[in-house]
């Protein structure tokens, strides 16, 4: 059952999205086991029911009852399940999902685990309902307006939330052309011999020849500005995560030190964007490993870095229910790896192998600490779509694609959320350049 600092934190939630506002709304909330009332300024209240104990069972484990109704906008079916009986005006529990979706509590349930240690999508509850596509506890939200202003609050000053494009690039690979050998194999044995394009090896070696005389212009640098000018045209602001190791080290593809990597960082801040930590590997769950990067890109930076997302996207709970099997034990919650090092913002929480809304929202929100039951002052940015999880992962071409994430941004925007979305620098040319033209440039 949830506790009553659980229940608040959900409530605040629900109600900041539902209720924006020039003032902070004022209301009081008493909570029982079977309900909170929220008691408004105006003098009047609200009763929510909230799940049994089997209830709760019952939805973790993918068998609780649930009826589909219209949205807030009608456009979309979304699931409501009843825990009230009859007395209730609106005899659902809106508020022990999106708390079991806000905090992740789900994951510490299950020992389900992917290769690189991720939570999955299949057999989450998101899987198990069918509402992946769905930013569910907005879209409870959105109903919560609807009713209260309906019914309770009909003059209540609304102040709707701008919804923006948020672009993220992850800097995995810096450069395409590390050394002779490696741009042998890559022009000859992949442009020429596996992808057998004439035009893509003649690029290439252009290419090639140009970052021999200067590094700054290899097509994975260049790739950086490219991204940046987009933005720019389109006032957006992006956010570029770098990796910050030295050669030699585990998972290092370029080193953090080299001149290449300072420029870069530079520009980006020169146009407005901002720059955070890509965590290594293995950094999720290693608070020292981390703590030496993050130092790392400060000294880059001249600036502390506040901003991250983990490698891979690798996320460990905090608090396993169950002891995980060996071969996927960790040391450190990821969660308790941020907070011990600065980090505010974290754009990580999101399915590789599935596009959508693992968080229930979009809207950035604090994440909440079950060890210690009680919100952190990490702001969690959920990822919406990655450009790998559409061809890798789900199979889906240009046109599916497009009509996938069309589909994620009205979701988006009608919720008045974010829509965050991760494109890599080294997947703008050759194989992928049509994609990077016809679905990352046609959707931000």
């Amino acid at each position: 059952m949830l506790s009553n600092n659980a229940v608040r934190y959900t409530l605040n939630h629900l109600l900041a999205v539902a209720l924006p506002a020039d003032e902070a709304l004022r209301y009081a909330v008493g909570i029982t086991r079977e309900e909170v009332v929220i008691l408004f300024d105006a003098g009047k209240s609200l009763s929510l029911p909230l799940f049994s104990e089997k209830q709760q069972k019952d939805f973790l484990e993918g068998t609780a009852e649930c009826q589909w109704v219209d949205s807030a906008d009608g456009e979309e079916k979304i699931p409501l399940f009843p825990a009230g009986n009859e007395s209730y005006l609106l005899p659902y529990d809106l508020i022990t999902p999106s708390f079991i979706l806000l905090s992740r509590q789900e994951e510490i349930f299950s020992w389900e685990r992917d290769s690189h240690d991720r939570f999955p999508y299949k057999g989450s509850l998101a899987d198990k309902y069918g509402f992946v596509h769905l930013p569910l506890v907005d879209e409870y939200a959105m109903l919560l307006r609807q009713w209260i202003m309906e019914n309770l609050l009909p003059d209540y000053p609304l102040v709707p939330r701008q919804s923006q494009v948020v672009p993220t690039h992850d800097v995995d690979h810096l450069f395409r052309f590390h050394g002779g050998w490696q741009a042998f194999r890559s022009i000859f044995g992949r442009d020429l011999l596996i992808n057998r394009r004439l035009s893509d090896v003649r690029t290439s070696w252009r290419e090639y020849r140009a970052c021999r005389r200067d590094p700054s212009k290899d097509p994975y640098v260049l790739a950086i500005d490219e991204l940046i000018e987009q933005s720019k045209a389109r006032n957006l602001k992006s956010v570029f995560f770098f990796k910050a190791l030295h050669f030699l080290e585990p998972d290092c593809t370029y080193n953090v030190g080299d001149a290449v990597v300072r420029a870069c960082v530079e520009r980006i801040l020169q146009a407005g964007m901002e720059v955070g930590i890509h965590g290594s590997y293995e950094s999720y769950a290693d608070p020292e490993r981390f703590a030496v990067e993050k130092l790392r890109l400060n000294q880059i930076l001249r600036q502390e870095v506040t901003a991250g997302r983990q490698h891979y996207l690798r996320f460990a709970c905090d608090t396993p229910a169950c002891p995980p099997p060996t071969e996927h034990a960790v040391r450190t919650g990821t969660l308790h790896v941020w907070t011990q090092n600065g980090i505010t913002d974290d754009y990580t929480l999101g399915f590789a192998e599935q596009v959508g809304f693992r968080c229930g929202t979009c809207h950035p929100y604090l994440l909440y600490d079950l060890e210690k039951d009680e919100p952190t002052t990490v702001v969690e940015h959920p990822l919406i779509v990655m450009d790998g999880t559409l061809w890798d992962y789900m199979n889906l071409s240009v046109e599916q694609s497009n009509e996938m994430i069309a589909r994620l941004r009205r979701r988006c925007a009608a919720v008045e959320g974010d829509f965050v979305i991760l494109w890599h620098n080294h997947l703008l040319g050759r194989n992928y350049s049509d994609a990077y033209k016809t679905i990352y440039l046609r959707q931000i």
